[in-house]
């Protein structure tokens, strides 16, 4: 019997110096394969003495210009070889450039005659990219001119960055002969930026590409062949015959001519007999949905779901980040024209002026020629308000039907919202409890039970609340249309409804938010009978209709529009939002957290470049941009996670308004979306096809006229929605933004407080860098790795030092370097308390406990423990916890602490102590 290519018939023990790889067929022979002696480090080697470090380069440069042999300490002593005996009588004869090429010809054959064992490895076996790159960066790294240092600080840093990086540069090109001013400015630029180790690894990144690009083809060659023949077995399990089957996995994969000449060429092109497709498909129809691929916890946890999803389908994406632009430019369009109305009525509302009631009633009956009259002759600075909001009105009506809500048009309606739902009915002199039971009932029979003891604890709840806030739907209708049960109301009735403002916020917000979702699901939006969207068959249908998408995909894709659509619109219970904006006052809203906010513009830098983000600032400034935050209705939306409702909301609004951390949020954003309009301008000018490549599969057939309203200066949707993308890049500014874990839990999302501009961040290296690096680009990753590093960490240790100063009236620029650490430690959640209380002692455990614990019971304990030891005036009494409650007091209670409740002394003597003690050990002292 003839032995298959690549198999060895053996005997139960492996014969020497070969080892198993796998089993194989027929019975009896298995795969084998001789034992390599060469290791991970002998490749990491190879490249680091392939590798060229400047001295060597500048040593290389001098023997060519003035060759003086070499100096050798042997058995025989000292002694000389001259350049005749070194190089050949010729060498002499050469000329300089001739003398470079053939002393670096002679070094890489050395290397070569040393490492050839290896490079024999590495042609059979590929090579590793983690031992080449580590290899030539330590190379790069480990020279005496690493530890060339001028000066102290930040000063003598850049200092020594911009010499070393101009140094390294033109070492390389001495040793070349070929001098290039630009390149040597750039390295001097970068090298002071990053610093000269930042600089160095670049240029071995630059290095490397140009050396593996050659390898590079051929593996994407042998990775596309794979990917061909998998997709011709496809077609053929589809019924295509083998020619067809070629034709349409090439122009699935879009392979040119050349590239399947290639791999026809390398014999990779495999046609699957008629058996071998019959197994496939008898594979693919007994394949257990347990065995499909799913994304895993961590990315359902912290990755957001826009990221996941432009990976799956980007016009999908597309679509979403679209819905989210329009609904939050929208809702602040209809707030900003109805504000002034708004703002006048709570105010009288608040005071229960018996006119202003009157008016209110006659506007929320429907009366309002009325409402008018009254408020022409007692706020007669009203009636513009209540014009503007009739207007909103009707633009929400024209834009539902638009979008194909089936609304009845009512003359002079004004939306009105119960508020206790309870006390109305008492009011009314009707049952509740069998009113909403007869409602559960019919609830519960909608979705084929017997009745509401069918229903799970989720179920009721959310029916309960709806019930409750007066959202039910009747008459085959949404809500928003639906017939009044109570069509006028009677003076004292107001007491059970929310006031005009408020239902007309409400409103305002759930028609915008209705009629884009219709318009984001299109024509696959399904109806329920109760005329409500029904989430899961509109996605379903959406779904379906994205091709090329493997079972894994789909159903990801599937699992998250659900929890953006579906839970992700449920609000947190009332007890949950409380806790939530507590925490959100009592530590963020304070004058030095304001400060935090600053960060942006460093984001603003790695994204869009200094230059372009300094004329962004000053644009924000002036309000000169060509949009803003507050056009795009962001401006109230500091993140999702932190987005104030329900119980404890005004106390948020005030604390952020009054520390200044709204104004400084204000600006982050405004100068991130005026330097991102900026940079896109520019690009569009000069390299259009960067916009195509970047933003062509999310705009699709938009994309040329984005182009064109770029070059031209124009705000249009478009260009907004283009800046909208570039923000939620950078910050969680929409429920698109949150992961897929936070959406699909409502109350679980004050775990997430505070943690989603990090996750965020951490989302924005990872696109950046990480998956440049995964996918080969290398040189492009870990640039933006460095920069990232280097401008958040200066930006982040900048905006610490100031608040630092702010605290202990201090001012320790010396503490710079510390606080930039401790920025980047942040973002990963490694801050200075978890590495040493719990990272440092093993407890693992307890340091997830801690990361997702939220501050809210602390706080809360924190201000009772005061109280009580304020209260029983006793001797044992600890005074410091009275102080530390300060703390938590929004807007001054931060800085009272540290400036009045001696909280800056104890950070200054908790630092001094520990200043102390790193000193002793470093002198090697406990």
């Amino acid at each position: 019997m003839k032995i298959p290519e690549g198999y060895k018939k053996v005997s139960p023990e492996i014969p020497e110096g070969y080892k198993v790889v796998e089993e194989g067929i027929p019975e009896g022979y298995k795969v084998v394969e001789e034992e390599s002696d060469v290791s991970w480090f002998d490749e990491a080697m190879y490249a680091y003495d392939s590798t060229s470090a400047d001295y060597e380069n500048w040593a290389l440069a001098l023997e060519a210009k003035m060759p003086r042999g070499n100096l050798r300490i042997d058995e025989e002593g000292l002694s000389w070889d001259s350049p005749e005996e070194l190089y050949g009588d010729e060498f002499l004869k050469m000329s300089y450039d001739e003398r470079l090429q053939f002393l670096a010809a002679r070094r890489q054959q050395a290397v070569e005659e040393e490492y050839a064992d290896v490079i024999a490895f590495q042609e059979e076996h590929g090579k590793s990219s983690a031992a080449e790159f580590l290899g030539a960066a330590a190379k790069t790294i480990a020279t005496p001119t690493s530890l060339f240092v001028l000066g102290k600080g930040l000063t003598g840093a850049t200092a020594t960055g911009a010499i070393l990086g101009a140094e390294t540069e033109l070492a390389a090109q001495t040793a070349k002969d070929d001098y290039d001013l630009v390149d040597v400015a750039k390295s001097t630029a970068v090298g002071a930026a990053g610093g000269a180790v930042a600089n160095k690894i670049e240029k071995t990144a630059r290095k490397m590409y140009a050396k593996s690009k050659a390898v590079k083809y051929d593996k994407a060659l042998s990775n596309k062949a794979k990917n061909l023949n998998h997709e011709i077995m496809e077609a053929r399990v589809d019924g295509l015959s083998p020619q067809d089957s070629t034709l349409r996995a090439q122009k699935r994969l879009g392979l040119s001519e050349d590239e399947m000449t290639d791999i026809a060429a390398r014999g990779e092109l495999a046609f699957p007999s008629d058996e071998a497709v019959a197994k496939h498909a008898a594979a693919k129809e007994n394949l257990a949905p347990a065995t499909q691929k799913k994304a895993n916890v961590l990315e359902r946890v912290a990755t957001p779901i826009s990221t996941r999803i432009r990976s799956i389908s980007e016009p999908v994406f597309g679509r979403l980040r679209k819905l989210e632009m329009r609904t939050h430019e929208k809702v602040a369009s209809h707030v900003n024209k109805s504000k002034d109305f708004m703002v006048r009525a709570s105010r009288l509302a608040k005071k229960k002026d018996k006119n202003y009631l009157a008016m209110e009633r006659a506007l929320m009956n429907g009366e309002r020629d009325q409402a008018k009259e009254i408020a022409a002759d007692h706020f007669p600075d009203m009636i513009e308000g209540i014009n503007n909001v009739s207007e909103v009105l009707d633009e929400m009506y024209d834009d539902l039907v638009d979008a194909g809500v089936d609304l009845d048009y009512s003359v002079n309606y004004f939306p009105r919202k119960v508020k206790d739902m309870e006390g109305l009915m008492t009011y009314l002199g009707r049952d509740l409890s069998s009113e909403l039971d007869r409602y559960l009932d019919k609830a519960a029979a909608k979705k084929g039970f017997s009745g509401r003891a069918e229903l799970d604890a989720e179920d009721r709840e959310v029916l309960i609340n709806a019930y409750l806030s007066g959202d039910i739907k009747r008459g085959g209708k949404l809500s928003l249309a639906q017939s009044r049960t109570i069509e006028e109301l009677q003076e004292g009735m107001e007491e059970f409804y929310y006031s005009a403002a408020d239902s007309l916020n409400h409103y305002i917000n759930k028609a915008v938010r209705e009629a884009e979702k219709r318009r984001f699901f299109g024509k696959n939006a399904t109806l329920g009978k109760d005329g409500k969207l029904d989430i899961s068959d509109s996605v379903g249908a959406l779904v379906a209709e994205q091709g090329d998408l493997t079972t894994a995909q789909l159903d990801d894709l599937t699992a998250m529009l659900t929890a953006r659509f579906g839970s992700g619109e449920i609000a947190s219970s009332a007890v949950i939002s409380g806790l939530r904006n507590i925490q959100t006052a009592a530590l963020l809203g304070q004058f030095d957290s304001a400060l935090i906010q600053l960060g942006d513009v460093g984001t603003s830098v790695y994204m869009n470049g200094m230059v372009n983000t300094l004329r962004g600032l000053g644009e924000g400034v002036a309000k000169k941009g060509v949009t803003s935050a507050e056009e795009l209705g962001v401006i109230q939306n500091i993140a999702a996670d932190i987005e104030a409702n329900g119980i404890g909301a005004n106390l948020v609004d005030k604390a952020l308004r009054y520390s200044g951390f709204r104004a400084v949020d204000r600006l982050g954003k405004d100068t991130l979306i005026n330097a991102a309009h900026i940079k896109n301008t520019k690009i569009a000018l000069k390299k259009p096809e960067e916009i195509v490549k970047r933003w062509g599969k999310v705009f699709g057939d938009e994309t040329d006229s984005l182009i064109d309203d770029l070059k031209n200066g124009r705000n249009t949707e478009n260009v907004r929605l283009l800046l909208f993308n570039e923000l939620s890049d950078a910050q969680p500014i929409s429920l698109s933004e949150m992961p897929e874990a936070y959406l699909n839990q409502p109350n679980g999302r004050i775990l997430y407080a505070l943690k989603s501009f990090a996750l965020k961040q951490l989302d924005l290296v990872k696109r950046t860098s990480i998956d440049e690096m995964r996918s080969g680009n290398y040189i492009k990753g870990f640039t933006n790795l460095a920069r990232y590093a280097a401008i958040m960490g200066l930006s982040g240790g900048s905006v610490a030092t100031v608040r630092d100063w702010m605290q202990t009236k201090e001012f320790r620029p010396e503490k710079l370097p510390d606080k930039s650490f401790e920025t980047l430690m942040g973002i990963m959640f490694l801050n200075e308390y978890a590495r040493n209380k719990y990272i440092a002692n093993g407890d693992f455990a307890g340091y997830l406990t801690n990361l997702v614990a939220p501050a809210a019971p602390e706080v809360i304990t924190t201000s009772v423990q005061a109280l009580m030891e304020a209260a029983s005036n006793d001797e044992t009494s600890d005074p410091e916890k009275f102080n530390r409650a300060i703390k938590d007091i929004p807007v001054m209670g931060k800085l009272a602490y540290y400036w009045m409740f001696g909280g800056a002394e104890k950070k200054l003597e908790r630092e001094r102590k520990k200043e102390i003690q790193e000193t002793r050990r470093a002198m090697g002292l406990n």
